[in-house]
């Protein structure tokens, strides 16, 4: 996915964020916002950033890692493009377009694989009508 994303440093105590990424030294000031292409910022978001405790044993708040991922005026696609969405048959590995046409298509061809379980039928059935 192309296109730029901002990734925010949102430290609850004020604190500029620094932390390598991909060889390179990143420093996002509180408050503050860098680019990176979607892929980037959720990987830079899941990166481990290792805990560190004071000398009183409390987790240093400079250890905390607080980002947030948004997609600004930079961004001008979605994450999942909904046109290129595909929905792909789990027995023979056949492609649709749309959701409906590969449900009719599975009830054509493979509706005895299908296993019913009334209990369960029964259970949603009673849900749905309280809720």
């Amino acid at each position: 996915m192309t296109g730029k994303w901002r990734v925010y440093n949102i430290h609850k105590d004020g604190l500029t964020h620094k932390e390598k990424f991909k060889g390179e030294d990143l420093v996002i000031p509180v408050g503050e916002f860098i680019l990176m292409d979607y892929e980037d910022a959720v990987q830079f978001r899941g990166q481990y950033f290792p805990i560190r405790d004071n000398a009183m044993g409390v987790q240093d708040p400079a250890s905390y890692k607080m980002i947030k991922i948004e997609a600004g005026p930079e961004a001008n696609n979605k994450a999942i493009d909904d046109s290129k969405k595909v929905y792909v048959c789990h027995v023979d590995g056949k492609e649709f377009a749309d959701k409906n046409l590969l449900d009719e298509y599975m009830k054509s061809n493979f509706s005895h694989l299908l296993i019913k379980d009334e209990t369960l039928d029964q259970e949603i059935n009673k849900k749905s009508k309280r809720g």
